[in-house]
Parts: C-alpha cells; sequence; structure tokens
C-alpha cells in the first residue's frame, strides 16, 4: 500500500496511524514555558491573594523557573526575592493596604500576562519583557518597604 511521506499521518509498523511531528515539535505547558523543578516561593503573591493563590500562581511559578533563572541577572534577582520576600511577605500579611499595594499594580497584571496572553515569538518576547518589568517594579517596592519598616533586620 503506497502512502505519500508528506501527509500529515504515517502508518506505525503495526498498521495503524500516528500523527507525524517534525523534529521541531515540543509540546507546551500552560503559559508556553516547560515545567521545571523550582517549587514554590511565591511568597508575596501568596500572601496578597490569601487563600485563593493556590489557583493563579503556577504559571508565576513557571515564568520565575523558566524564564528569569535562564540568564544571570534574572537569577540574581531571583536569589535576592527569595531572601527577602518571606519577611516581607510576613509583614504585609496582617495589612491590608500593603497587600493591595503588591496585588494591584503587580500581582493582578502579572496574573493577566501568564493566564490571558498567548501568541507567537514576538508577543510572548513582549509578555516576557512585560512580566520582567513587573517583577523588578514588586522587587524594588518590597525593598522601599523593607527598609522603611526594618523587616529584614
Amino acid at each position: 500500500m503506497a502512502y505519500k511521506r508528506s501527509g500529515g499521518y504515517r502508518p506505525k509498523r503495526s498498521g495503524g496511524y500516528k500523527p507525524r511531528r517534525s523534529g521541531s515539535y515540543k509540546p507546551k505547558r500552560s503559559g508556553g514555558y516547560k515545567k521545571r523543578s523550582g517549587g514554590g516561593g511565591c511568597y508575596i503573591a501568596t500572601a496578597s491573594l490569601g487563600n485563593q493563590a493556590c489557583l493563579y500562581l503556577d504559571d508565576l511559578r513557571n515564568y520565575r523557573d523558566n524564564f528569569l533563572e535562564s540568564f544571570d541577572l534574572g537569577r540574581k534577582l531571583v536569589s535576592y526575592y527569595r531572601s527577602s520576600a518571606p519577611k516581607v511577605a510576613e509583614f504585609i500579611k496582617e495589612k491590608s493596604f500593603l497587600k493591595k499595594s503588591f496585588l494591584y499594580p503587580f500581582i493582578l497584571p502579572a496574573l493577566f500576562l501568564t493566564k490571558k496572553v498567548k501568541g507567537g515569538k514576538v508577543l510572548g518576547f513582549v509578555k516576557n519583557i512585560a512580566l520582567f518589568v513587573i517583577f523588578i517594579f514588586a522587587l524594588s517596592w518590597a525593598w522601599v518597604l523593607d527598609k522603611t519598616f526594618g523587616i529584614n533586620k
């Protein structure tokens, strides 16, 4: 039986059919990032969102673990975040106005970008840059709170 090699399907040796995949095909998870082990650590987002945090933070963790930790400056920023954020998160947990100061300008826009914005290379690049800028501003705000209130002493 003859078949086209350029078609979308090719026969398996057992006689069934399976989809043809090109060599560059890599399945993507939600958010367009491959899942990497890094675990939790979204301290400030968890403190700001409260009980709803577990529903939304996987995409932010994937962004941090796969994009930010892929270059030197990103690794340094994440390292600083992991060292200072737990105490900042503990400090803001009981203060509604400080939770909102992280939630509305930083966390909700970042969640929107990771959940809703999908696209090709250009849009993905713009999304990564926008998330990087949000991360920098959120980290700066955490630093200001730390220095103002003496949180990490």
